[in-house]
């Protein structure tokens, strides 16, 4: 049954129309350069348009194909710029905005439905990724109709109903490897309820919604040699792994906006939240206006979403633990409407109380999450098209651009003249446009500094050299620094030296440094 099953909703409609107006501007406000994901995102996408299977690129990625086969169809119809190409994420944001309050008003009420629906409408972990050319706004989306689609389903188990719920299955499959933890979770919980341990729940109709999770699972079934292969050969090399409860901590953070001091702050009203839906109560007194706000047992209407969210994080960072694999924030995305169900649960239960606490909190929490949200959207993520701009104001065409690390290179590349053609990375000689993840470590280990610099300093008619440069990358630990030093060796009476042009920026999530590299007889 819904908490609130009061006729009269707590939170005005103007309230929910401002926040959702406001929702739905800042999922397309991103004025930042594509950084590295992003750029490789497109790539991949429009690579897979042309001559390589999308299964070939993605075995050199480590990712599922679903968003990169939309963002592809994308691309052919609207083109590849910056805000075009993030636009897509936009729409699939705001496309779980009537999914979250529909499964609101069917779970818990009209009330809840409202404040659920402005607390994602400004959630600043969904305004992020709607600004993203990534597949984590699909990733929600898939999530909330998924939530929405079970309850549905638990309600009247139809033929109908349960495809959808295999549907929507296979579509997160498909398009993040962290919803094989999110499925996990929700096939243990269907376990509970198919013991009729449950009260809320039909046996019957859990073992069929575990049927339709199984069937959707099954779909899942030709990709996996592929998940096989990429598991073996990509893992996770741009990063160590951290402590679970560090993980914790920053998805936290990640959830409010960031690690500054107003999302910091904001990270501690959200837990407080939680923790009021989870064991707060409103007893009512003989003076309406003096209801008692108590405390009581674990609530039965947070069990759901608190089960899938602890139990995905359990999983997913076992499973990462053991694997020695990274967990970032984003992954997270899978599990963002539960989250956020029981942060809006936490402040309906502030408005049954009292409604203007309740209403004030939510206005405190919207605004905030603007806040936090807006100044993450503004700041520049990538030195690419800066580091770009400089090489296509002075570099000629028979100069060659180089990159170290390699992963400097999709982000820049994607501003650079076509004019200028020869680009490559160290230390494979690649082209720029992707990052082959396989066998990355091993790779750069076995790294060639001074046949590198031969290769290149053989090429015909060779101009300036440009190096783009970053020193704080794993497996490349005094890579690119020995490559400078290496091309200030004379060479057949002839050596380059080095001098920074651009200078890189430690506060951005991708810095670069730009180097001319001159030859001196």
């Amino acid at each position: 049954m819904p908490a609130d099953t009061d006729d009269k909703p707590l939170v005005p409609l103007w309230i929910v129309g401002v926040a959702v107006a406001v929702g739905v501007v800042l999922r397309f406000a991103a004025q930042s350069p594509l950084w590295l994901d992003e750029a490789l995102s497109v790539n991949i996408a429009e690579a897979a348009n042309n001559d390589t299977t999308l299964s070939d690129l993605l075995r050199r990625d480590g990712h599922p194909p679903l968003y990169y086969w939309l963002l592809g169809i994308w691309t052919d119809l609207f083109g590849s710029g910056d805000w075009v190409v993030r636009a897509l994420s936009g729409l699939l944001s705001v496309a779980a905005l009537p999914f979250a309050y529909l499964l609101g008003r069917k779970v818990y009420g009209e009330t809840t439905a409202r404040v659920l629906l402005v607390v994602v409408a400004l959630s600043p972990f969904a305004l992020r990724y709607a600004n993203e050319t990534r597949m984590y706004a699909l990733a929600t989306l898939l999530a909330f109709a998924g939530w929405w689609a079970v309850e549905r389903a638990r309600r009247q188990p139809t033929i109908e109903r349960l495809a959808v719920v295999s549907a929507v299955t296979a579509g997160l499959l498909y398009t993040h490897y962290w919803a094989l933890w999110l499925l996990a979770a929700a096939g243990i919980l269907l376990l509970i309820a198919s013991a009729g341990h449950i009260e809320s729940w039909n046996k019957t109709a859990a073992r069929r919604l575990a049927t339709a999770l199984i069937v959707g699972g099954l779909a899942f079934v030709p990709w996996l040699g592929v998940l096989l292969d990429q598991a073996e050969r990509t893992g996770t090399p741009w990063a160590d792994p951290d402590r679970p409860t560090s993980d914790i901590v920053g998805l936290l953070f990640d959830l409010a906006g960031g690690k500054r001091s107003e999302a910091q702050l904001l990270a501690m009203v959200l837990v407080l939240l939680v923790v009021v839906a989870m064991f707060a109560r409103v007893r009512s007194t003989p003076d309406a206006n003096n209801a008692e706000l108590i405390a009581g047992p674990l609530r039965h209407d947070t069990r759901l979403p608190l089960l899938i969210t602890t139990a995905t994080l359990a999983i997913g960072l076992a499973v990462g633990l053991i694997s020695g694999s990274v967990f970032v924030p984003r992954y997270a995305s899978v599990i963002l409407p539960f989250v956020l169900a029981l942060i809006a649960v936490g402040i309906t239960r502030l408005i049954e109380y009292r409604p203007r606490v309740g209403q004030t909190a939510l206005l405190l929490v919207g605004l905030v999450s603007i806040l936090t949200a807006t100044v993450e959207l503004v700041n520049t993520r990538s030195q690419g098209e800066e580091v770009a701009d400089f090489i296509n104001a002075e570099a000629e065409p028979n100069d060659v651009v180089l990159f170290c690390p390699d992963q400097l290179g999709p982000a820049t590349n994607r501003y650079i003249d076509d004019r200028i053609t020869d680009q490559r990375v160290f230390p494979t000689q690649a082209r720029p446009e992707l990052v082959d993840w396989r066998d990355y470590a091993e790779r750069n280990a076995n790294a060639q500094i001074d046949q590198f610099v031969d290769e290149i300093i053989a090429t015909p008619d060779l101009g300036t050299v440009w190096l783009v440069v970053a020193t704080n990358y794993l497996t490349y630990e005094g890579l690119c620094e020995g490559l400078i030093t290496e091309f200030g060796q004379s060479r057949d009476g002839v050596r380059f030296t080095a001098s920074p042009v651009v200078l890189g920026r430690a506060q951005l999530i991708e810095a670069a440094t730009l180097y001319r590299l001159s030859p001196v007889n």
